[in-house]
C-alpha cells in the first residue's frame, strides 16, 4: 500500500476527471462486505452459542474496522488517481491522492498487525495442551507487534515535515526506499510463519473426515494470503515506475483481497459452533460388538481433554474362562460384613476400579452429545442420553 517517495516532473494542468474505475470499486467493496458478513457470524456463535466472546474476537473485530478505511482510501484514490495515467493529472489532484495513499497504508499495516495478532491469540486458546507451540506463539506475537508499531513509526514519520509526502513544494526529509521494502518483506515473511505455525500439530490430530475438509479449506485460505503477501512484493516493485499512479492499480485491489481474505480466515476457525448447530450430523455410530471402554474419541482443536471416569470392570469386560479362573482364588470370609466379601469378589474378578481417559460404554450403545458446563461453557464434555447411537462433535 505504500510506495517510496517518488516525483515526476508536474503534470499539466488538465480538468479534473472524477471517473471511477468500476473494477477498483468492486475489489474494495465486495471483499470488504463478505468479510462483514463473516464476522457478524463470528461474534453471533460468541455470544449466542459458546455464550463467551474473547480477546481474539474483539482484535478481529478491530482488525475489520481498519480495512472498511482501507477500502474508503483506496476508492478515494481511485477518485483521485489511481488506475490513470500520471501525465493525465494534475498537481492538485496528484497532491490529493498521495495525501489519501499514505494514510490507506497506515490502516492497510495496523489492520493486518490486528488481525495476526488474533490468529495467534486463538492458537494460544485452542491448543492449552500444546506448550512448545503456544510458546512460539507468544514468541511471534511479541515480535508482531514490535514490527508493527516500527512500521506504524516509519509511516508517520515518512517526510519530516509530514506534508511533504504529498506536496513536493514543501522543504524537508523523506525515508529512502529500503524502510518501505523491510515492511513489505515483514509482513510477507510473518504471513508464512503464522500459516506454517499449527502444521504439525494438526496433522497428528485424529479428526474425521469432515474436519480434516473443513481444516484444509480455512489453511487454503491462509496459503492464498501467503501467497497474495509474496506476490505483492513484485506488484509494489512495478508501482515504483514513473507512471505508478496506473501500475499501483494492481497493489490497492490486491491489498484489499490480502487483508479481508486473512479476516476471513482467521474467523472461520471459531465457526464450528455455528456449523453444528444449524447442521448436526452423526460422526460415529458404535455397535453393540463394540468392545466397552475401547471407544477413545479423537482430539480435536479447542477441545478439552475427558475427565478421568470411573470404569467399573465388572459389567461384561471379563471372559468366562477369566471369570472361572479369578473364582479360584477368591475365599469367602464368614467373620467379614457380606458387603466386604462381594467388594472382595469383585477385586479378584476384574481388578481394582481404574480411571481411564476415555469414557466407559455399556452393553449397549448410547448416545453422547456436546454440551456445555454452567461454569465454563466453552468445555465440551459427554453425556449419556437416548440409547440409539453414539455422536461426538
Amino acid at each position: 500500500m505504500s510506495y517510496p517517495q517518488t516525483y515526476v516532473p508536474t503534470p499539466l494542468e488538465l480538468p479534473f476527471d472524477d471517473w471511477l474505475d468500476p473494477e477498483i470499486i468492486c475489489w474494495a467493496v465486495i471483499p470488504a462486505v463478505i468479510a462483514m458478513g463473516i464476522v457478524a457470524l463470528r461474534f453471533y456463535t460468541r455470544h449466542y452459542i459458546t455464550g463467551k466472546i474473547e480477546i481474539e474476537d474483539w482484535f478481529a473485530l478491530g482488525a475489520l474496522i481498519m480495512s472498511l478505511a482501507v477500502s474508503v482510501g483506496i476508492v478515494r484514490q481511485s477518485y483521485f488517481a489511481l488506475g490513470k495515467h500520471l501525465s493525465t493529472i494534475g498537481f492538485e489532484t496528484l497532491s490529493n491522492f498521495l495525501r489519501a495513499l499514505w494514510y490507506t497504508a497506515f490502516f492497510y499495516h495496523l489492520s493486518l498487525g490486528l488481525v495476526k495478532a488474533s490468529i495467534l491469540l486463538l492458537y494460544i486458546r485452542m491448543f492449552k495442551s500444546y506448550d512448545t507451540l503456544r510458546r512460539a506463539a507468544w514468541i511471534m506475537l511479541a515480535i508482531i507487534l514490535v514490527g508493527i508499531c516500527g512500521i506504524l513509526a516509519i509511516t508517520m514519520t515518512a517526510c519530516i515535515p509530514l506534508r511533504k509526502k504529498w506536496d513536493s513544494n514543501v522543504e524537508g526529509y523523506c525515508h529512502p526506499n529500503w524502510p518501505w521494502w523491510a515492511a513489505t518483506g515483514f509482513q510477507a515473511g510473518s504471513d508464512v510463519i503464522i500459516f506454517l505455525m499449527p502444521l504439525s500439530t494438526i496433522y497428528k490430530l485424529r479428526l474425521p473426515r469432515r474436519q480434516k475438509l473443513g481444516l484444509c479449506a480455512v489453511f487454503a485460505l491462509g496459503l492464498f494470503v501467503c501467497l497474495v503477501a509474496i506476490l505483492r512484493i513484485v506488484w509494489v516493485s512495478r508501482a515504483n515506475d514513473p507512471d505508478y499512479t496506473f501500475n499501483g492499480k494492481a497493489v490497492g485491489e490486491w491489498s484489499c483481497i490480502e487483508i479481508n481474505t486473512a479476516i476471513v480466515c482467521a474467523s472461520l476457525m471459531v465457526l464450528k459452533p455455528l456449523y453444528h448447530k444449524l447442521r448436526p450430523c452423526k460422526t460415529r455410530l458404535v455397535s453393540e460388538d463394540d468392545v466397552p471402554g475401547s471407544y477413545d474419541p479423537p482430539p480435536t482443536v479447542g477441545a478439552a481433554r475427558i475427565r478421568p471416569l470411573l470404569q467399573n470392570h465388572g459389567s461384561g469386560c471379563v471372559t468366562p474362562a477369566d471369570a472361572e479362573r479369578r473364582s479360584a482364588n477368591f475365599h469367602y470370609n464368614p467373620d467379614a460384613h457380606p458387603d466386604e466379601n462381594a467388594s472382595r469378589r469383585m477385586h479378584s474378578l476384574c481388578g481394582p476400579t481404574t480411571r481411564t481417559m476415555s469414557p466407559t460404554l455399556p452393553a449397549k450403545p448410547f448416545f453422547i452429545e456436546s454440551v456445555r458446563e454452567k461454569t465454563d461453557k466453552s468445555v465440551p464434555i459427554a453425556q449419556m442420553g437416548s440409547p440409539l447411537s453414539v455422536r461426538v462433535w
